[in-house]
């Protein structure tokens, strides 16, 4: 009987044999990692230009733009709704937003080095600043906006729109002769980027880090509200460690790690306070800075530079959005409050408007990549050196080449230096010639003017305050090396034993106390001096 044994009853199967057991252990899963992280927006105002300018970046790629892993910034127009501008607004208006300029990169062309550096300066555009030399996104969407506000000007006197600009954003005031330029009311500019900025702005010490008061300020306010700043004055304890020092931009190699204190981020260096360098030919060249110290030094004079004061008041940014990295002590440290100081009345001779002017820093959730990397070790692949730039009123975006500032095809962009001055002399021969515009061109000249001294006292302020010295402390008249990371910045100079020092008053002590707690000042007998306090 197949089913039993002799007696003829059924007996159950024996159990299977258990399944080999391999000595090797699984394939790990590839590891998954998100190109952006999850975070919490400030305010809803934030999420709006993000929004707008993340649509425009679409819109206007390429039809084979492929990159993924890259950097984009954008300036954002608002206008207000018309019910705004007077004391009556309606409750239920909604202001109008849209991208008026736009920026992708992350590549530089850097400096020829050497002693041949002059033949190589010349063919490259050095000299006569024919090429874009920074193509980080930031620098190219403001590059982008001065083409905008060009064009606006041009279509602005050529008498188009009833004597506003092609997009509604200037419009002429005063009689036919005078042809003064100002934003139409209502008109504000708010900056967006992607990521935090190089430079400062990135190095994340000194402070926690946070949503900072515009999360408060801005609570109860509509998503096309923005709040104000709420900078309180800061008191830079760590000017020795590169608190508030300016960096330049340079090859990755050239980063000089460590050296008097902090870790600089890579592909950045301390400023050495040389504006001007040599070039081919004897033409300066510019120091190159980092997106944190341009965005700094555009809060002072604003986005326009200084042809466009012919026609036009300063224009600055009243926020500034940023994605990846956000972090609102940080940002409002490099991006304004460092310069809290370069203000009328605290810097000879400075005039308004060229001061230091304060904005919202937001934090968005929005992401401009919302992919994963699939494999350990995956992340972001900035190799590519294709940038793009695009100002409202332009067909198409331009592709530029971030290994020359030339564009793909090899030609002058038309963000450069050449084409800036081609359109500035366009818009010359629109303006008048009578007593009036003669009146209103002393004013703009002496605006420019203005705007050249504030330049001077602006780089002259940096290279005291904000240049970290090989060797010295930052506003340390004496000198003296500078602490390593860790140590403390504060000066304790014992008295000899002849001198006799007396304590501070009850009342010295508690200001004293509630101005900084530091382990290095608790020593008794000792005449203390913090940095950056003045105690």
């Amino acid at each position: 009987d197949p089913l039993g044994g002799s007696d003829g009853q059924e007996q159950s199967l024996p159990p299977p044999p258990p399944p080999p057991v391999s000595s090797e252990l699984p394939a790990p899963r590839a590891a998954l990692r998100n190109a952006e992280k999850d975070r919490k927006a400030t305010c809803g105002f934030a999420e709006t230009v993000a929004c707008v300018a993340i649509a425009e970046y679409r819109r206007r790629q390429p039809s084979d733009w492929q990159l993924r892993q890259t950097c984009v910034a954008a300036v954002v127009c608002r206008r207000a709704p018309a019910e705004a501008a007077s004391a009556a607004a309606s409750p239920a208006a909604t202001a109008e937003f849209f991208a008026a300029a736009l920026g992708c990169g992350t590549k530089f062309v850097a400096p020829p080095e050497g002693e041949e550096a002059g033949e190589a300066d010349e063919g490259r555009g050095y000299a006569e600043r024919s090429i874009v030399r920074d193509l980080h996104a930031e620098p190219l969407a403001r590059r982008a906006f001065k083409r905008f506000l060009h064009l606006e000007i041009l279509s602005c006197l050529s008498g188009g729109a009833g004597g506003s600009s092609a997009f509604g954003v200037l419009e002429l005031v005063g009689g036919t002769e005078d042809k003064q330029l100002r934003l139409r009311p209502g008109i504000t500019f708010h900056f967006y980027s992607s990521s935090v900025p190089c430079g400062n702005a990135s190095i994340k010490r000194w402070a926690k880090g946070g949503q900072g008061p515009e999360a408060r300020l801005a609570e109860g306010l509509a998503p096309d509200q923005y709040p104000q700043p709420g900078h309180s004055k800061i008191l830079f304890h760590a000017r020795a460690e590169g608190q508030i020092c300016f960096l330049e931009k340079c090859a990755a190699r050239a980063t000089l790690a460590g050296e008097v204190g902090a870790d600089w981020p890579a592909g950045t260096r301390p400023f050495d306070g040389q504006f001007l360098r040599s070039c081919a030919g004897g033409v300066g060249r510019r120091a190159l800075l980092t997106c944190s110290d341009k965005l700094a030094i555009w809060n002072v004079l604003g986005l326009q530079g200084r042809a466009l004061l012919e026609v036009l008041p300063p224009i600055f940014v009243e926020t500034c959005t940023i994605g990846r990295k956000f972090s609102a002590a940080h940002c409002a440290r490099a991006l304004c409050c460092r310069l809290q100081d370069f203000i009328p009345g605290r810097v000879a001779d400075l005039q308004d408007p060229f001061r230091i002017h304060h904005v919202a820093v937001l934090g968005c959730s929005e992401k401009l990549d919302a992919g994963v990397y699939d494999g350990e070790g995956a992340g972001a692949d900035f190799s590519d050196a294709s940038c793009l730039a695009w100002a409202l009123g332009d067909e198409a975006a331009e592709v530029l080449d971030g290994r020359t500032g030339l564009t793909m095809q090899g030609g002058t962009s038309l963000i450069a230096g050449p084409t800036f001055r081609a359109l500035s002399s366009s818009w010359r021969m629109h303006l008048g010639t009578g007593g009036q515009r003669a009146t209103a061109a002393e004013k703009h000249v002496q605006l420019a003017e203005a705007h050249v001294q504030a330049k001077r006292l602006l780089e002259a302020h940096i290279v005291k305050q904000c240049v970290l010295r090989k060797g010295t402390r930052s506003g340390d008249a004496n000198g003296g090396a500078a602490p390593k990371r860790g140590e403390t910045s504060c000066r304790v100079s014992a008295p000899s034993p002849e001198t006799v020092v007396p304590p501070p008053s009850d009342e010295l002590a508690a200001a004293i106390g509630r101005l900084v707690h530091c382990g290095a000042c608790n020593m008794p007998g000792a005449l203390q001096v913090c940095d950056g306090l003045g105690v």
